[in-house]
């Protein structure tokens, strides 16, 4: 305060210049000292630009989306706690109120952020469908208009082939259907209710296929007889809580017997299931994303293969479902392919999508070692599914990627990379999903790919 022997200008131009006392963001003479809560940064809102806050270096350009979004989402998960955590006297309310209209703006501009920062992405854009590389390599034609299955799921070559002939099985969400290499219909069956992942499985061995239903993460899975009906199904509906996210089968049982695993969501490991679909065994594990079955070391005994988020990390296990080994992983969705050539070993095929490229990896099974890479020109779903392709009699295997892109906007892409792994052929497609398969194209070991686009099936003939 100026002193009282100074002139009333003096005075004023004192008081004037004097500093101001720090801004809070309520009076601390009303409450206790441990309720004191100090104003944030004026740059806590995250702006909707992509430059940095004052002080922090200027991201990459080509990473600024990205950083954009980690921002957003530290924003959104409430990084920039403004409030107290006691209780308040009354006299506190509207200044809390104000606190939490700011906290709530906040976190809608973070929300107007990462938007933005998912759109801007390199590659995450809503690509338009069509071919983007590759037209001259790939002839296309239509080898059935309508396979009368609804929307194509999955495609597979039947060996042995039946007596028929009928060795291609399509599989769509509401039946399945067999044709012979050059399109003729041999079979034909209707579900009985919608199918999220049709196979074929001879549970017999018999040459009879039925229909398993390994599901589409957090949906039911279950099995079908020959005939399209349903025998069973899990979890049985009205299982509160429990969800179904994939399911394999195989001999797991103690002398072979059929055996189904169910990877399930909301860190509920894994359940095994009899040939009726009831639960014999609950291994723990957290979300499980994939799981396959099969004899992935060679000694005649089949493996149990998953996936266990956020860990990380490719579980194996013995039939019995007590741990085996595992290896780090970059990806939580598998799906298995013989690579490079159609009669190898067994290889997993997941994609790593952590960084601002994605890119395919092929992983040994025995060890773990990532055996090739393939760059992926866009951003999607990190659920691939993959096939060796031999475009001719004598030359080098191809190999063919599929994944969905957005399955909100009705788009996947397809990949075709030579044995270079150079990207020959680039489609994006006007579905969620899709299946595709290496077919005979003669008696000379040629192969053609058919793909299944929604209800049509059309033949790829790759140049070699």
């Amino acid at each position: 305060m100026p002193s009282a022997s100074l002139s009333p200008a003096r005075a004023t131009l004192l008081a004037s210049s004097s500093p101001k006392p720090p801004r809070t963001l309520f009076s601390t003479a009303l409450v206790a000292p441990e309720w004191t809560v100090s104003r944030p940064p004026w740059n806590t809102v995250l702006p909707l630009t992509m430059s940095s806050k004052p002080g922090e270096p200027r991201p990459p350009r080509a990473g600024a989306a990205r950083w954009q979004l980690s921002r957003a989402c530290e924003t959104i998960r409430g990084r920039d706690r403004t409030m107290p955590t006691r209780s308040h006297p009354l006299t506190m309310q509207p200044i809390i109120a104000r606190a939490t209209r700011r906290a709530a703006s906040r976190r809608r501009h973070a929300v107007r952020s990462l938007l933005l920062a998912v759109l801007l992405a390199p590659g995450c854009a809503i690509r338009e469908p069509g071919i983007r590389d590759g037209a001259e390599r790939v002839r296309r034609s239509e080898f059935c208009a309508d396979a009368q299955v609804g929307p194509i799921r999955f495609i597979t070559q039947l060996v042995p082939a039946p007596a028929d002939g009928g060795s291609v099985w399509v599989g769509g969400v509401l039946g399945a259907a067999r044709f012979a290499p050059d399109g003729t219909r041999k079979a034909h069956i209707r579900f009985d209710q919608l199918v999220s992942h049709p196979e074929p499985i001879d549970v017999r061995e018999d040459g009879s296929f039925r229909t398993i239903d390994r599901g589409g993460g957090w949906s039911a899975v279950g099995l079908l007889d020959e005939q399209g009906r349903t025998l069973w199904r899990y979890p049985e509906e009205g299982s509160s809580g429990r969800a179904a996210d994939a399911m394999a089968a195989g001999p797991l049982g103690r002398y072979g017997e059929l055996r189904f695993v169910v990877g399930m969501n909301g860190g509920d490991g894994l359940c095994v299931l009899d040939a009726d679909g009831q639960e014999t065994q609950h291994i723990p594990a957290s979300n499980v994303f994939s799981v396959e079955v099969a004899d992935f070391d060679g000694d005649g005994d089949a493996e149990i293969l998953h996936t266990d988020d956020p860990h990380d990390a490719l579980q194996f296990r013995r039939a019995d479902g007590s741990p085996e080994r595992a290896f780090a992983a970059d990806f939580s969705s598998f799906s298995l392919v013989r690579w490079p050539e159609r009669d190898d070993p067994l290889r997993v095929l997941g994609i790593d999508a952590r960084t601002l490229a994605d890119f395919a990896q092929v992983v040994d099974a025995a060890d773990g070692r990532v055996l090739a890479t393939y760059e992926l020109p866009d951003h999607g779903f990190a659920e691939p599914f993959g096939v060796a392709v031999r475009p001719a009699p004598g030359a080098p295997t191809d190999f063919v990627i599929g994944r969905t892109l957005r399955a909100t906007a009705s788009r996947s892409a397809l990949y075709v990379f030579d044995a270079q792994r150079k990207l020959l052929y680039h489609e994006v497609l006007t579905e969620p999903h899709f299946g595709f398969a290496a077919i005979p194209a003669g008696a000379d070991g040629a192969q053609q790919l058919l793909v299944g686009v929604g209800r049509t099936l059309w033949r790829y003939d790759i140049a070699p």
